[in-house]
């Protein structure tokens, strides 16, 4: 005899396993695995239809044929609730960066952030200070 977790099922046993689920009130998946030398997961495999299923579909009214539960939300149904959408804020580096800022001071700098701060406003004033003298000139 083959240890409990190496022994093969047959389409048979399997079918008799099934037929055990509905004829008892309780059944024990351990008491059915040590009759069948197998173990207790793949008793409950066996009823719960992963294992075995095209040769139990026949005892089982209830089962629907071919379908299988994927997992989330069920096709056309939608939340009660709509999802907020997250959106990605920018760090202050990013957001002065793309202002032209970036290049102006080094990562390096324990104060570069509020160097950068200073320069986000800055800049801007001097580029129009720049614009005047040009538009004077």
């Amino acid at each position: 005899m083959l240890p409990k977790n190496q022994r093969k099922l047959t389409s048979d046993d399997a079918v008799r396993i099934f037929r055990i689920k509905f004829r008892h009130q309780k059944p024990s998946a351990v008491l059915i695995a040590d009759m069948f030398n197998v173990s207790e997961k793949a008793i409950r495999d066996i009823w719960s239809a992963r294992t075995w299923a095209s040769a139990t579909e026949h005892l089982d009214p209830m089962r629907i044929k071919g379908v299988k539960n994927k997992p989330g939300r069920p096709v056309g149904r939608k939340d009660a609730k709509k999802r907020a959408r997250s959106v990605r804020r920018l760090t202050i580096d990013e957001e002065l960066d793309n202002n032209g800022v970036g290049g102006l001071v080094s990562f390096r700098d324990p104060f570069a952030k509020d160097w950068k701060m200073a320069l986000a406003v800055l800049v801007p004033l001097m580029r129009e200070a720049e614009d005047i003298f040009y538009a004077l000139s």
